[in-house]
């Protein structure tokens, strides 16, 4: 399913929500096509067997899946947000920094914790939601099932009588919603979507990113910067303030220790995201024996690529 990716593009992996390994590109159930051919076969009642076989029409993740056109505020819409890493930068901006971690309910539905059965206690789902400083997005009154794709809400206002047991889908308010816009995230710093730490290489291709500064940053998502912060490398660590017109620190050339390859192409190494953001890799070496250690990001690849500056957009609290 590697098929559409650049040579030597380190593009990251699909989590297995059950282990949370990296799982090469994968397919939706709903991109599966079975063909199924009967031929002539003596040694079958009838004389006739079926021989089956399967396609991908699209990988699940990589440039020629649907998820490679959406971004943290969309990206739910084709894959559940267990398949992400952390992350990602198509990770949907909740998952990145758990803003549904806390949400109360009988279940979630989709593998996405802020869509939410919750107990028919008498409340509409903007209260639900609002109990952990959420917005709601959506209500639904399925009495407790999982609403199927492109079932019609309810009103999020609307107040759900004892023992309905709604389904709730909860988002971030929008005005911190819209830092899930900003790019190259290395981190989201305290769960807080608006405070970044800023990636100096891309995830996708990667090239060294090149903003000059956090006014600049916050530019790209039509954001305005409230804050710089300069930390310890490769964390949220502040060692000091900075005006956000502060230029950020410049990055050594940026060499790719591996070469990367993709399925059907004789792989040296995978580059896959980590679940603490960036990328790890795993070393084929012929067999898959030997892993490097998951705590380790980029970093541990790359040379004196240093993320240095956390950027603090609108939307977020300048302490």
């Amino acid at each position: 399913f590697g098929k559409g990716v650049p040579a030597g593009a380190p593009v990251p992996a699909l989590a297995r929500s059950s282990s949370h390994n990296p799982e090469m590109f994968g397919c939706r159930a709903k991109d599966l096509k079975l063909n199924i051919k009967q031929v002539w076969w003596p040694a079958f009642r009838g004389g006739y067997a079926k021989i089956v076989t399967m396609d991908c029409l699209r990988p699940a993740y990589g440039p020629r899946s649907a998820a490679w056109g959406t971004t943290p505020l969309d990206s739910t819409r084709e894959l559940s947000p267990s398949n992400f890493f952390r992350n990602d930068p198509r990770s949907p901006i909740e998952r990145q920094v758990g803003a549904c971690a806390a949400l109360e309910g009988v279940r979630y539905c989709a593998g996405n914790p802020c869509i939410v059965v919750s107990e028919g206690r008498g409340h509409s789902c903007e209260q639900v939601c609002a109990s952990q400083s959420l917005a709601c997005a959506e209500a639904f009154a399925t009495n407790g099932s999982c609403p199927a794709s492109g079932s019609v809400g309810s009103r999020c206002t609307h107040v759900f009588p004892v023992g309905a047991d709604p389904v709730c889908r909860c988002e971030l308010p929008p005005k911190p919603r819209r830092c899930g816009l900003l790019p190259h995230a290395r981190a989201r710093c305290a769960g807080d979507p608006c405070r970044v730490l800023v990636s100096p290489m891309d995830f996708s291709t990667g090239l060294q990113t090149k903003y000059r500064d956090c006014n600049e940053y916050c530019g790209t998502a039509n954001l305005t910067c409230i804050a710089q912060h300069d930390v310890v490398s490769h964390s949220c660590k502040v060692r000091g303030d900075l005006p956000c017109g502060q230029a950020f620190p410049e990055q050594p050339q940026v060499a790719m220790e591996q070469q990367v390859g993709m399925a059907g192409r004789g792989p040296k190494a995978h580059v896959v995201a980590s679940e603490a953001g960036f990328f790890e890799r795993l070393w084929h070496m012929d067999t898959l024996r030997t892993r490097r250690n998951n705590s380790e990001g980029l970093e541990a690849y790359v040379h004196d690529a240093q993320a240095h500056r956390v950027c603090v957009c609108t939307g977020a609290s300048a302490a």
